[in-house]
């Protein structure tokens, strides 16, 4: 266990270190939040422009900006203590939202099949978070399609309706009637 206490995991998993906050100071961020899922998000929603050679060039002489004020925030996941990083964009609150929902789901996993080791256990709890997330992504869809036909449905009543005409049409349309009876 010591061999493992000195790399990053073990830092994480090692039971000794719980207690004590000088460690917690040197734990370096597993990822933050925001690394993980707005990366992903661009990946799947913005195509990325392939830059020409002189933005290449560009981009090498431009000194970086300095980097966002970033925070750790010890949670406890099952058991574990752990650093989530966070910046100016996202709260505290919103951090501990999310390391309680995955100690719940974790719980729950634990207390459904109390024989497992903890990473079976958080694969299971992976594989139900899995589970709610295609199931609310078809709900969205389904609810989009929806919409989309109640606007069809109401683009269509609308220009259904007949519209009555203006008094001055009506005049017109008794002036036509009355040429053509003559």
């Amino acid at each position: 266990m010591k061999e493992n206490a000195k790399s990053i995991l073990g830092m994480y998993s090692d039971s000794k270190s719980l207690g004590k906050t000088k460690t917690e100071k040197k734990m370096p961020l597993m990822a933050t939040y925001e690394q993980r899922y707005k990366g992903m998000a661009k990946t799947f929603t913005e195509p990325v422009p392939t830059p020409t050679l002189e933005e290449k060039i560009k981009a090498r002489t431009i000194v970086p900006e300095k980097p966002k004020k970033q925070s750790r925030i010890p949670v406890t996941i099952g058991g574990n203590r752990y650093l989530l990083g966070t910046d100016e964009n996202m709260s505290e609150i919103r951090i501990h939202r999310i390391a309680t929902l995955a100690n719940n789901m974790l719980e729950e996993a634990k207390s459904t099949n109390p024989g497992l080791t903890n990473s079976k256990t958080a694969i299971l709890a992976l594989i139900d978070l899995c589970d709610m997330y295609i199931t609310l992504q078809d709900n969205n869809s389904n609810m989009k399609t929806d919409l989309m036909y109640l606007q069809q449905q109401d683009f269509l009543n609308k220009s259904s309706k007949v519209v009555e005409p203006t008094p001055m049409e009506k005049l017109a349309d008794e002036g036509k009637e009355k040429k053509n009876d003559k």
